[in-house]
């Protein structure tokens, strides 16, 4: 048994690569290519042309020995790039398809973006719109190819297109150029960097329920949604959260910190076994008719999540055609200025409504009434599996996460993966009315500086709770940073574009700094 395990590990034809178990396959040799999977090799492995047992056996018309290999165990991993692009410059789809239905989809998706060819680190996403490849572009798509990935010549595979149907089909979806970042005067709004006086000020004012109309689609006859849920916003969140649960490490940190939530509540009180999860907000704005999708997370006490969303947010901007810009969760003046707003009815509960309404009272105090709100959806924060059943499901496994309503909205993410459409928490519906108040002063005060109105004041003590960097807006930092962690304004250095790989040879994921 150990000759033959090191003859098919090490022994092979130096003219093709070949292993015993590559010429088993082509040959359809079925209960040898078993047999040697049992010692230990591996027939997803390649050979100088790109090929493996897998692919040999389908080639050569072996349906037995490539029904043998789906059954066998090993599991394939993202290191058979080469062979995808092999299959994409050959215009094997058929031969694609059967690999991606067992390498899955996890596997394909980082295959798809992490693999680049010759010298102008083309994706096969690239390489199959060069041969204006219909059925290839539309499969890879499918199969989670990133359309936003530039080469190194900041070309998107669809700048590579030259027959004129697939340009007009593919528009729709082609990335955006345009990249500028907001921008807005270098004399900030004074109550941008006062909470107490801005606190006055939003007292003062009297508005009826039409002059809320200013602030964009606001939904006055429901208490569990502050503005209206659409289309933009739920694509928005689509595209992050399925980049988010694409990682099973990622999924994994978020189910951990849902269980610490619930042991922490049972703490309180026993009798809580199960609860929801976090929640995620996804707000469009359109800022000077630009549009941006402002993200709240009621994460605060957990850095390694949140540092994965930032990370996630991160890539999707560097990619383009995205712009997120993540609110932090830390709330401790925002909750002040609630307080003295609303007194002891204000409960300081962390959750995705107040994250995003501190960063758009913000934005509010720089645009005026540049600025309008287009959509808003809630999510929860949580890799939901039709595959899993929850709460007291009598089928259920996962009994800390509590059950949905029968008539839940679900957002489809990939494969059996997906998301429910939330309204606002109790808490957030009895905010609503002064939340909604507090949008339209920040809005006039805005405005008020940006029509010179108001006198320029004196800063507060807590100048340093919201720092303040004008270049950001001004355009002179990268677009890709429009990210934020503890304070939206802060300047940060800029970061190079991760490196992207050599022809075979894997990319290295970029280590992104600790929060």
């Amino acid at each position: 048994m150990s000759t033959v395990n090191e003859t098919h590990t090490h022994s092979y034809l130096a003219s093709s690569g070949d292993y015993l178990i590559h010429l088993a396959a082509q040959r359809g040799m079925v209960d040898l290519v078993l047999r040697l999977i049992q010692l230990g090799a591996n027939p997803y492995s390649l050979n100088n042309n790109q090929e493996n047992a897998l692919s040999l056996a389908y080639e050569h018309e072996h349906p037995y020995t490539v029904a043998a290999i789906f059954r066998c165990n090993t599991p394939v991993t993202p290191d058979i790039g080469p062979f995808f692009i092999e299959s994409v410059k050959n215009q094997d789809i058929k031969g694609l398809k059967l690999y991606c239905t067992k390498a899955g989809a996890e596997v394909v998706r980082q295959v798809l973006n992490s693999w680049v060819t010759g010298e102008k680190e083309n994706s096969m996403l690239h390489v199959a719109a060069k041969q204006n490849d219909e059925s290839m572009v539309d499969f890879l798509l499918s199969q989670g190819a990133n359309p936003a990935y530039r080469n190194k010549e900041g070309q998107t595979a669809f700048d590579l297109i030259t027959d004129n149907h697939l340009l007009a089909k593919f528009k729709p979806i082609c990335p955006k150029t345009d990249s500028e970042p907001p921008s807005v005067p270098h004399d900030l709004n004074p109550y941008q960097d006062n909470y107490r006086e801005f606190a006055k000020y939003v007292k003062s004012k009297k508005y009826q329920e039409t002059d809320y109309a200013d602030l964009g689609a606001v939904v006055l006859d429901s208490p569990g949604y502050y503005f209206n849920q659409g289309d933009q916003s739920k694509a928005y969140a689509r595209a992050l959260l399925a980049r988010l649960w694409s990682h099973q490490s990622n999924r994994e940190l978020a189910r951990k910190h849902h269980d610490h939530k619930v042991t922490k509540a049972a703490a309180v009180n026993p009798d809580c076994t199960s609860l929801f999860p976090s929640c995620l907000s996804f707000v469009v704005l359109s800022i000077k008719s630009k549009e941006y999708c402002l993200v709240g997370a009621s994460i605060y006490d957990n850095k390694a999540l949140f540092s994965k969303l930032s990370a996630v947010i991160r890539q999707l901007n560097q990619e383009g055609g995205l712009k997120y810009i993540l609110s932090s969760s830390h709330l401790t003046h925002f909750n002040e200025l609630m307080v003295s707003l609303m007194g002891t009815d204000y409960v300081a509960k962390p959750c995705a409504e107040k994250s995003f309404s501190k960063t758009l009272v913000k934005l509010f105090l720089i645009h005026g009434k540049q600025l309008a709100v287009k959509e808003v959806c809630n999510v929860f924060l949580y890799p939901y599996n039709h595959q899993e059943y929850y709460g007291n499901h009598p089928k259920a496994e996962i009994k800390t996460v509590r059950q949905l309503p029968p008539h839940a909205e679900i957002l489809s993410l990939f494969d059996d993966f997906y998301t429910p459409l939330i309204p606002c928490c109790q808490e957030c519906q009895k905010n609503k009315s002064t939340l909604l108040h507090l949008y339209k002063g920040a809005q006039d005060a805005g405005q008020d500086y940006l029509d010179k109105k108001q006198p320029r004041r004196d800063l507060s003590p807590l100048r340093h709770s919201i720092k303040t960097n004008p270049d950001f807006f001004e355009g002179k930092n990268n677009p890709s940073d429009i990210v934020t962690h503890h304070s939206f304004f802060a300047s940060r250095p800029l970061t190079a574009r991760p490196p992207v790989m050599q022809s075979g040879l894997r990319k290295e994921p970029k280590k992104m700094p600790s929060l």
